[in-house]
């Protein structure tokens, strides 16, 4: 009798866990009531021009009406979520792996390269790839016809290695929609109608894609969401219930696309880049936000996977208010005031204390492929690094203003200005000993004599007047070397010319929109053989010098201060074009 109460209870325990199991639930199934008044009290400062949303479990609330509450909602963070759903259920089917290089689905755009770090899915859906940013000067507009190969292929720029640093890029959500309509042999509107308006119940006119020419920022991609779709896909972070109780993914899938130690991470206690998405800590809690978020997108997402909550910022204007700012300061309020208190706790082992920490960093939230954007970013934004000891570094910005920071763990500092805002800080990167930085939530790279050849830029148009100044000995002299080494100089100091001038001012157009690649590896073989005639000059120098061919008298010493001018300026423009790039470079991307 005993054994059989026994075995009734057991059969009842494991009832109740197969049943936990198959809820169509969360990560977690239990959310914390919030009660939408207390919360609309906390946010009525925030924003004039916005519109908040918050998800409470099944419940949804409206806490910021604002206007123009049927407006259709364009937003990139949305839709590389939207990406990301799409891509959970492709794996849960097997039609796509997470790891599996995109270079083995469509070898016609991203071709395998031994020597490099394959991109994967997962690189693209972490925006980890590494591709560079499409000129800006591009004109923006509708491109139905983006998603063909001929065309995306000359966006295959690599500017870093795969998994190095998380950054928005248009590029890899590209080539990760052609990846996903290769994988299954459908166009991406299909996907969409397939992944998410039925299984959700809404109408087509819910989510409707809208493609445009890569410039910049702006996301190939765009889906245009009505506030229904918009609400139901942020509810998708907490919940993994469709329309009828039905599991979006399997539960093991779902867990896994929530999965913090599979995300991407410049340090332990850095921001992680997620499927689609991007987690921190705060207080000991986790919160999903939008990937890569910037103010110019007019709507950011947050949620808490555990507490079973999300909210939704709208901008009615980007220029007054910022979404990503906006739905980070509501979920931190709620989660200070509303949630109760946890214990922070260390997930991940820190890495050692760094032996230094020195150099030049730049912004590194886009990684420009045209030179002319490249030189700007090098000189627009960026600090040093200095100071170095146990108790904390310098920072001196762009204006010349130092600051210190103190240290609070390994690779990790902020602001010791008792007038500065606290939460100024710096969390580096091990890799490379500091090779990325992110400071306040933005990331920097570590440039060190690149960004010193940057501003060697100014100099350029000297360098080039002192190297053409060499074909004065073409009429001047009579020996025959002399008259070689101005050949070489007016031949090459033209050649450079004429390529540094189409590198800054053409190379966009000809490649994008006149689809000249050809012109591109004239000019850039015409520029390299420029290089090399230059680089003549210090050869030409220690040969009078060798065989006592220098003039003599008065004029000498004019003379050699001059071949030293001219020997210093090729020295000079050859690592100048080698730090920018050019030097060695003949395709045309």
């Amino acid at each position: 009798m005993k054994a059989r109460h026994i075995h009734t209870k057991l059969l009842a325990v494991i009832s109740f866990m197969i049943a936990c199991y198959a809820l169509p639930t969360g990560v977690y199934a239990q959310s914390i009531a919030l009660n939408p008044a207390t919360v609309e009290a906390m946010v009525n400062d925030l924003g004039p021009k916005s519109r908040i949303i918050m998800i409470n479990g099944p419940n949804i609330s409206v806490l910021r009406p604002g206007d123009n509450a049927n407006q259709q909602i364009k937003s990139a963070g949305l839709t590389k979520l939207l990406v990301a759903a799409i891509t959970q259920r492709l794996i849960a089917e097997g039609a796509v792996e997470l790891d599996t290089p995109v270079s083995g689905i469509i070898p016609e755009i991203v071709e395998a390269n031994p020597f490099e770090r394959a991109v994967t899915v997962r690189h693209l859906l972490q925006e980890t790839a590494g591709f560079a940013t499409p000129p800006s000067v591009l004109q923006s507009g509708p491109k139905p016809d983006l998603i063909k190969a001929h065309h995306l292929k000359k966006f295959i720029i690599k500017q870093r290695s795969a998994d190095q640093l998380s950054a928005h890029d248009p590029v890899g959500w590209a080539v990760l929609v052609h990846t996903l309509e290769a994988a299954v042999a459908r166009p991406f509107p299909f996907l969409v109608k397939q992944h998410f308006t039925i299984p959700f119940g809404l109408s087509p006119s819910d989510a409707t894609i809208q493609y445009a020419k890569l410039s910049g920022k702006h996301m190939p991609v765009l889906v245009s969401f009505s506030e229904e779709a918009a609400t139901t896909l942020a509810q998708l972070l907490v919940s993994n219930s469709t329309i009828n109780d039905k599991t979006y993914v399997p539960r093991s899938r779902y867990n896994a696309w929530h999965d913090e130690a599979s995300g991407h991470r410049l340090h332990p206690n850095a921001n992680i880049s997620m499927i689609g998405f991007s987690a921190h800590r705060f207080g000991g809690r986790t919160i999903l936000s939008s990937l890569n978020s910037w103010c110019g997108d007019n709507t950011a997402f947050t949620a808490f996977p555990r507490e079973g909550s999300a909210f939704l910022a709208v901008s009615l204007d980007s220029k007054q208010t910022c979404a990503s700012h906006l739905a980070k300061t509501v979920s931190e309020r709620v989660a200070t005031n509303l949630f109760p208190p946890v214990t922070p706790s260390q997930t991940l082992a820190l890495p050692p204390s760094p032996s230094t920490l020195s150099g030049r960093y730049i912004r590194a939230d886009t990684a420009p492929a045209w030179l002319r954007e490249r030189l700007d970013q090098m000189t627009s934004d960026w600090f040093t690094i200095g100071g170095f000891d146990s108790s904390g570094i310098h920072l001196t910005a762009t204006d010349g203003t130092t600051r210190i920071y103190r240290t609070t763990g390994p690779y990790m500092y902020e602001s010791a200005d008792p007038f500065h805002d606290s939460k100024d800080a710096l969390i580096f990167s091990p890799f490379k000993l500091g090779g990325y930085v992110i400071k306040n939530n933005d990331p920097y790279r570590r440039i060190d004599i690149l960004g010193v050849a940057s501003a060697f830029e100014q100099l350029l148009p000297w360098i080039l007047l002192t190297l053409a100044s060499g074909g004065i000995y073409r009429f001047t002299m009579k020996d025959r070397a002399w008259r070689n080494m101005a050949v070489f100089t007016i031949m090459g100091t033209a050649l450079v010319s004429l390529g540094l001038y189409m590198e800054l001012t053409a190379w966009p157009h000809v490649l994008y929109e006149q689809d000249k690649a050809w012109l591109i590896s004239s000019w850039r073989v015409a520029l390299n053989i420029g290089l090399m005639a230059v680089l003549t000059v210090p050869m030409f120098t220690v040969s009078f010098s060798r065989k006592d061919k220098l003039p003599q008298g008065l004029i000498e010493p004019v003379v050699k201060l001059h071949l030293i001018l001219l020997s210093a300026s090729a020295i000079s423009l050859l690592l100048m074009l080698v730090a920018w790039g050019v030097a060695g470079t003949f395709s045309a991307y």
